[in-house]
């Protein structure tokens, strides 16, 4: 009788702890299910964020572009304001050239500035001998206010007077005079007339001041 009642005890326990397991099961099978959810829910939030992060830099990128060309338009109108008081010949037309010149880069740095993962281009990194193959020439000319650019298939240090003679191409005869850094007067202008000296390059561009004779 006693081992009658200690097997049908034992088997009790035995059913409870299986409808116990049972129940373990179904709770972590419902947790897994919850935290799968849970995952996939966060990797859909984090790429809508993502998104509106991209979509907000490009926005700003946009205004900002928007907002440096404006104020590079502005500074070109007062530059060309102040061009009317001096004639072609003066000498302040070289300062105003130089003006123009450095608001334009210091724009276009910015504007390169503001371009996620942005990095100083091939042409920027040519005055240390990095193998660039394009280099970007702006010339100013007594005919225009506005400067002319194109590009030479050269590194810089490897540019001759007789590359950019080539490039410019026009008839009659003309005077030089190219940006540089000098260590005692910082930023200059130095012309140059023999066609085989190297041209100086500033920040990874050339600029000249062409003049006719």
């Amino acid at each position: 009788m006693n081992l009658e009642g200690s097997k049908l005890g034992l088997q009790t326990r035995l059913a409870e702890q299986e409808s116990n397991i049972s129940n373990l099961k179904q709770t972590l099978l419902r947790t897994t299910l919850a935290k799968q959810s849970l995952e996939s829910e966060k990797k859909e939030l984090t790429r809508k964020i993502e998104e509106i992060n991209e979509n907000s830099n490009e926005d700003m990128r946009r205004v900002d572009k928007a907002v440096y060309n404006e104020e590079l338009q502005v500074a070109r109108d007062a530059i060309s304001n102040l061009r009317s008081s001096f004639s072609d010949s003066d000498p302040n037309q070289h300062i105003l050239d130089t003006l123009e010149q450095c608001i334009s880069v210091i724009v276009e740095k910015l504007v390169e500035g503001s371009k996620p993962g942005s990095r100083m281009s091939n042409s920027e990194h040519s005055d240390i001998g990095s193998p660039t193959t394009v280099t970007k020439v702006v010339y100013f000319t007594p005919r225009s206010v506005t400067p002319f650019m194109s590009t030479i298939p050269k590194a810089v240090g490897k540019i001759s007077l007789r590359d950019f003679k080539t490039l410019f191409d026009r008839p009659g005869f003309y005077r030089y005079h190219f940006k540089t850094m000098d260590k005692e007067f910082g930023m200059v202008k130095e012309e140059i007339s023999e066609d085989d000296k190297v041209l100086p390059g500033v920040e990874g561009k050339i600029v000249v001041w062409v003049e006719e004779e």
